[in-house]
């Protein structure tokens, strides 16, 4: 019986070495564990700050590619620009309608659907909706063209605060004038673009196409 008291209280001694079951941290250990969440806190913290950068740069280059695209596209359209007998250019502030060459989908003998796009004469009709706030662009094949019937318009840039066309012509003289409407195949086009991006931000962009052919073409030269 006393050996089993002895046991019993060496059991109920407090260890003074550091190495017994303990109840709470030292202070060293709360600073350790303190620290380690303040560095995740902070890689964490960098890591959204970084992704929500990237992000909004590729916001703003997504916008810078539709524009570019949209430039590319028209200028491309407007130098395969000529006058086609019945289809004629018009020009106004907001709206562009001209002649070109147009990819449009053929039915070819014996099929039920049209399944082959091929170039011909055709109209490419750009036009800003201020109420949207976009562009859009629609296109027709001759036969289409002839009728002033269009197919179903398609956004191009959207968030457009402003959007404007200007035509430069030759007068007599060979000196050139600027108009914000046109009837013929101008020489130049200026077009200025105003928009805003994701987070709001206002960019401008103005950007003026060579035509080849332009500023009227006389009715000898038009394609029959």
């Amino acid at each position: 019986m006393r050996t089993g008291k002895t046991e019993e209280k060496r059991k109920n001694i407090p260890r003074q070495n550091g190495c017994g079951p303990r109840g709470a941290f030292t202070l060293v250990e709360a600073l350790i564990v303190t620290s380690l969440l303040l560095m995740i806190t902070v890689v964490l913290y960098h890591a959204f700050f970084n992704g929500v950068k990237l992000w909004e740069r590729s916001q703003r280059f997504a916008g810078e590619e539709d524009m570019a695209v949209f430039f590319d596209r028209l200028g491309e359209e407007l130098r395969n620009s000529c006058a086609y007998n019945g289809l004629v250019f018009t020009g106004r502030k907001t709206r562009l309608n001209f002649p070109t060459i147009v990819k449009a989908m053929i039915r070819r003998r014996g099929e039920t659907r049209p399944s082959e796009y091929i170039p011909q004469p055709g109209k490419v009709e750009y036009y800003f909706d201020p109420a949207k706030g976009a562009l859009y662009r629609r296109q027709a094949n001759y036969g289409q063209a002839i009728k002033n019937k269009f197919s179903q318009a398609r956004l191009v840039i959207d968030r457009v605060d402003a959007f404007k066309f200007r035509y430069y012509l030759l007068d007599k003289s060979g000196s050139f004038f600027q108009t914000e409407f046109a009837d013929q195949i101008p020489a130049v086009i200026e077009i200025d673009i105003q928009y805003h991006d994701e987070n709001g931000r206002k960019h401008g962009l103005s950007r003026m196409i060579y035509i080849p052919i332009g500023n009227g073409i006389e009715g000898e030269n038009v394609l029959q």
